[in-house]
């Protein structure tokens, strides 16, 4: 690299790597439709730096975060290899949007391990999804000189279940209200008028 009369700030020199994947199918039998599901991270592995409240990384996405501060890496354990063109999901907001959150992945614990993605940063909540580009069963996050918070590393299954709109010949499928709560089970924190909640729709609401 050569400069002229400026001055520059170079950050890295890359090239893209490319391969064949299968992703997975969404075809399902007649009278069958295809619903999706996440399956989030089972397990920890090692931090590095400043890790905070690890384990709400865990599960798939309820709002609790766990914080990763700069220069902070941390390694999540899908439970099981996921093959390759499947789809990978971070749900994370950071700090400020000066450096991405580094996505890596891995067979093994103990690597090699892969960098897939850079995800830039957001200040609000969002999901960056990923393409696996090779079977991986680890993901380890890494932080540059930025803050984040994540809610939850999954994977998207796909799976065919009956379609309760298909009719026999002659029919039409129709819809209409039905079933409804039957009664509160539990609570947590400030609710008030929990009862209701139950029943069909009829104006008076949980709060």
């Amino acid at each position: 690299m050569v400069t002229g009369g400026g001055s520059y700030w170079v950050d890295a020199v890359t090239y893209s790597t490319y391969s064949c994947v299968t992703i997975p199918s969404t075809n399902c039998p007649t009278g069958q439709v295809s619903v999706s599901t996440q399956s989030g991270a089972q397990g920890l592995g090692t931090t590095t730096g400043t890790v905070t409240s690890s384990t709400n990384i865990l599960g798939t996405s309820d709002g609790g975060l766990t914080g990763l501060g700069g220069n902070s890496s941390l390694i999540v354990d899908m439970g099981s290899v996921i093959g390759a063109g499947n789809q990978l999901n971070i749900n994370y907001l950071s700090g400020d949007t000066n450096g991405p959150l580094e996505i890596l992945v891995a067979t093994n614990v103990g690597g090699p391990y892969t960098t897939i993605a850079l995800l830039p940063g957001s200040t609000v909540n969002t999901v960056g999804s990923v393409v696996l580009p090779l079977g991986i069963r680890y993901v380890q996050l890494h932080t540059s000189n930025t803050n984040y918070s994540v809610d939850a590393v999954t994977q998207t299954l796909y799976s065919c279940v009956p379609n309760p709109a298909i009719c026999a010949a002659g029919q039409q499928s129709i819809s209409y209200p039905a079933g409804g709560a039957t009664s509160v089970y539990n609570t947590a924190g400030t609710v008030s008028s929990s009862a209701n909640a139950t029943g069909l729709a009829d104006g008076p609401m949980l709060h």
